[in-house]
């Protein structure tokens, strides 16, 4: 997501077009499950990031210095369109089809959700939803760039996208409508139950932006260690307020962003539990799935088993192997990272 100029600028270019991905890319995770379900299913991969959470509906001439489009939402509903209207055609009706969506994309999923049903659900034998690590949260975050208040104040108005906003959401919030940007609220107001609420306690999205990195010591301060101590209370938070309850909520006590096209799609699993039986309860018509890894400190579930799981918000120079061994309480301890002058 951006919302100023120089984040625009800044955005890496794969966050800005499709063009510099193989046309061809192996598959993991969901795209390679390992139950017939969906390893057997036709597969869709968008590798397209809008830059407003798929929400935005701006064109560059009202984007002021930025010049650019935000277009998520024609994007969502041009994948539906196309998905049912070319893919399924005759088949539609016989069809279930599972949207999932990760990070900006989760976020994005959630916001369009009940729009999509209204639009598409009758096309379709059935629709699930599965939100990946999308959350959020309305807490004051320790990093002052990141807060998320202020990412919403500025990307609702730029991205066009309180339009798009729940109703409900926007009669509670009257005079601070940008709190239903955040997916904290987005979630809440979701009517349609179908969907799998995905969150990792220790979120490394929550965590990096909230808490930031280490400093170059490899050590956070109290500030930063309390707020990354409270974050499963943030994340249990958001689903105790939710006004609809989905069909599964897992969470994970793991430091880790994102594990749909992941392998651990399959083989994490939080109290015996994986994402992928989950998924697959869910599209058998199961629900009341809540499973909550309870243990304390950070990092502190079955994370560390599953080290080859990419880590998009690592900091670069700690390898995944090495960050995701430390478990328990951060207090008086360094983080693997950087060697230190004068080590060997």
């Amino acid at each position: 997501m951006c919302n100023t100029k120089k984040s625009c600028d800044n955005r890496a270019l794969a966050m800005k077009t499709s063009s510099v991905y193989p046309a061809r890319q192996d598959a993991e995770g969901i795209l390679k499950a390992e139950n017939p379900l969906l390893l057997n299913a036709h597969k869709i991969s968008l590798i397209y990031c809008t830059s407003d959470i798929y929400i935005g509906d701006a064109h560059a001439s009202e984007t002021g210095d930025i010049g650019l489009h935000f277009r998520g939402r024609s994007v969502v509903e041009a994948i539906w369109t196309t998905l049912i209207n070319d893919h399924l055609a005759s088949k539609a009706s016989r069809s279930t089809v599972l949207w999932s969506g990760c990070s900006a994309g989760a976020r994005g999923l959630l916001h369009n959700l009940d729009y999509i049903i209204q639009k598409y659900g009758s096309k379709v034998k059935d629709i699930v939803a599965l939100a990946d690590s999308g959350l959020m949260t309305d807490d004051a975050n320790y990093v002052p760039r990141s807060d998320p208040e202020d990412e919403a104040k500025i990307a609702t108005p730029l991205h066009k996208s309180g339009q798009y906003f729940s109703p409900a959401c926007v009669q509670d919030f009257p005079g601070e409508e940008y709190k239903c940007w955040l997916t904290e609220y987005t979630a809440r107001y979701v009517k349609y139950p179908k969907w799998i609420f995905y969150q990792f306690q220790y979120d490394t999205s929550l965590v990096t932006f909230g808490a930031g990195y280490p400093d170059m010591s490899c050590k956070w301060d109290k500030n930063q260690l309390a707020w990354v101590d409270q974050l499963p209370t943030c994340v249990e938070r958001a689903t105790e307020n939710l006004l609809v309850t989905p069909a599964a909520i897992l969470q994970p006590a793991c430091y880790l962003h994102c594990n749909t096209k992941d392998y651990g799609f399959s083989r994490l699993r939080t109290n015996g539990v994986s994402l992928e039986d989950v998924v697959v309860a869910v599209i058998e018509g199961k629900s009341s799935i809540k499973i909550v890894e309870e243990c304390d400190g950070f990092n502190c579930g079955t994370c560390d088993k599953h080290t080859d799981i990419d880590n998009t918000f690592r900091p670069p120079e700690i390898p995944i192997e090495r960050f995701m061994s430390i478990k328990g309480s951060w207090q008086d301890r360094e983080i693997p990272g950087k060697r230190q002058e004068g080590s060997d």
